[in-house]
């Protein structure tokens, strides 16, 4: 790819700087606080407050599994409640995650409160180093919505998918997808998929939590 021209450069600096100072305003207690940003040769960079006692929700996922204790379906809500808190405050700023994934969910231990949830990486995925060029796809394909795969339209339902994707995978304890990108996609389009069926069949008494998991990986985002 070629270099980008110096307006194009100094734009892209522009709107960096704008949407870190966005960023910046965000004040949720599940959302990771952003402390600076700046560039350094080029690269852009985000300081972001420093976490002690955590571990990452895919991280806490893996150490059940050895253990042989599963998230509890009780402790899965609690989990996407506060995330659906922490992505309710970002979106009323019009700012758009793009890449929810267990590794960017940070559990802390807090007074009262052994899983108290951080998100990490608001906006990360938008920033690219400026040296790459990269007009690669941002965001990780077992969570992305169908949209988003498809370079279309983005929004608050794209973090509403991605959340799905994983409310899905904490209560039945497999993803709901392949892990293969000739066929995620097409998977992921299929308005009868065979996912919805399986999670409707999770022993749970909320089940208004389930439908809510069902309606957020429906394909259309309309239906989310």
């Amino acid at each position: 790819h070629e270099a980008p021209t110096p307006a194009a450069h100094e734009e892209r600096r522009r709107l960096f700087a704008q949407e870190a100072k966005a960023m910046a305003r965000l004040s949720h207690p599940n959302i990771v606080r952003l402390l600076d940003f700046g560039g350094h040769e080029g690269t852009a960079y985000l300081v972001t407050e420093l976490l002690d006692r955590k571990r990452t929700l895919k991280n806490e996922v893996r150490a059940r599994a050895t253990t042989g204790k599963p998230v509890e379906p009780w402790e899965v809500k609690s989990i996407v409640m506060q995330i659906v808190s922490g992505l309710e405050a970002a979106h009323n700023e019009s700012i758009i995650h793009r890449d929810i994934k267990p590794e960017n969910i940070i559990l802390q231990v807090a007074p009262g409160h052994p899983d108290f949830v951080r998100i990490l990486d608001f906006g990360l995925a938008k920033f690219v180093d400026e040296r790459s060029h990269t007009q690669s796809l941002l965001g990780t394909p077992m969570y992305m919505a169908p949209e988003q795969m498809e370079g279309r339209h983005i929004g608050p339902w794209t973090d509403l998918y991605a959340l799905g994707v994983i409310a899905y995978e904490l209560m039945t304890g497999y993803r709901p997808f392949p892990n293969d990108a000739a066929t995620i996609l097409r998977a992921k389009r299929n308005p009868e998929s065979p996912q919805i069926t399986t999670i409707k069949q999770v022993a749970s008494s909320d089940r208004r939590f389930i439908q809510c998991i069902c309606c957020a990986i429906m394909p259309a985002a309309a239906e989310r």
